[in-house]
């Protein structure tokens, strides 16, 4: 037993640098590494002539990697490129086993298992040149994610890239974008909805509620204006502001549980109660669907209007 537990020991160590990242099949065995080592339990194979470590092939940039080493021209594109650029994406795509490859015309669409293969034309300046792996840009991903999203996802993933903290776009290069790419079959679908891409955004869920107010119909509120008295002094930053109503409205997502962040709260909101503001709060109950099909969310928010003097014919 000790003896077999030195051979499996030894067997199991690489030489660098198939030891520490993916590797081909014909490196190694150039090397010197034995196809019975090749199938050795601590190893997998994503897709022919490739080997990736077992505590590693979860992780997408060892994946995405792990497929360059066989297809060096492809370039890590569509719902995969925007997981690693960590865009807002539906649950669906959460757990995608599949990785998007582009390749540039006139060349044919990667074909492999595991791979979803594209081809489009894409200009350098589309290309994000990683040190592990090339991806589309954040912009260029946004734009064809259009291929892949509905509308609101489209809004929600644009949304996210011109977030208040730390964007990674702006809405002008979101729309120098759809310029460039209009003649694309999905093009119309990323003009309606950069129509309705907002900046300075915290979540998906404002997001949710804002498209859903003007579905219904609603006024669309301005998010996260800083909110000051009379004087002129700081209040408070809401997620969402019907000024001519002088109604806010927050999302409570989970951080809201906290204690700190209670007292923290309901200090923010008292004062702005004392200034005539009404602070309506939401959580992800109140996405539910009503007895009108509408998210019970936008019920709160038209009886809050109604009692504020607004009316539809206004």
């Amino acid at each position: 037993m000790n003896q077999q537990n030195r051979t499996m020991t030894t067997a199991s160590r690489l030489p660098q640098p198939f030891d520490a990242q993916s590797f081909s099949v014909a490196e190694a065995l150039q090397s010197g590494v034995t196809r019975q080592r090749l199938r050795a339990a601590d190893l997998r194979a994503p897709t022919r002539g490739v080997r990736i470590h077992a505590a590693t092939a979860e992780d997408l940039i060892a994946r995405c990697e792990a497929y360059v080493r066989v297809l060096p021209d492809v370039v890590v594109s569509h719902s995969t490129a925007a997981r690693l650029w960590s865009i807002c994406l539906p649950f669906r795509f959460q757990e995608e086993n599949v990785i998007h490859l582009t390749r540039q015309p006139p060349r044919r669409g990667p074909r492999r298992r595991g791979v979803v293969g594209h081809v489009l034309r894409m200009e350098d300046d589309d290309i994000h040149h990683g040190h592990f792996v090339n991806a589309t840009t954040a912009v260029r991903t946004w734009f064809d994610l259009a291929s892949q999203l509905s509308l609101d996802e489209l809004v929600m993933a644009g949304d996210h890239l011109v977030r208040r903290q730390d964007p990674d776009a702006t809405v002008a290069e979101l729309e120098a974008m759809v310029v460039k790419m209009g003649g694309m079959p999905q093009a119309a679908r990323a003009r309606s909805a950069l129509g309705l891409v907002r900046p300075n955004t915290d979540s998906p869920k404002e997001t949710q509620l804002r498209l859903a107010l003007i579905r219904a119909g609603l006024p669309e509120p301005e998010i996260n204006v800083p909110l000051r008295d009379e004087l002129g002094h700081y209040v408070q930053t809401p997620d969402m502001t019907l000024r001519e109503h002088r109604l806010l409205l927050q999302y409570d997502g989970g951080h809201h549980l906290k204690e700190e962040q209670r007292r923290w709260d309901i200090s923010r909101d008292e004062d702005a109660m004392a200034l005539g503001w009404r602070v309506m709060k939401f959580t992800a109950h109140d996405f539910r669907h009503g007895p009108n099909r509408r998210p019970k969310a936008v019920d709160r928010v038209e009886s809050a209007l109604l009692d504020r003097g607004w009316s539809r014919a206004a």
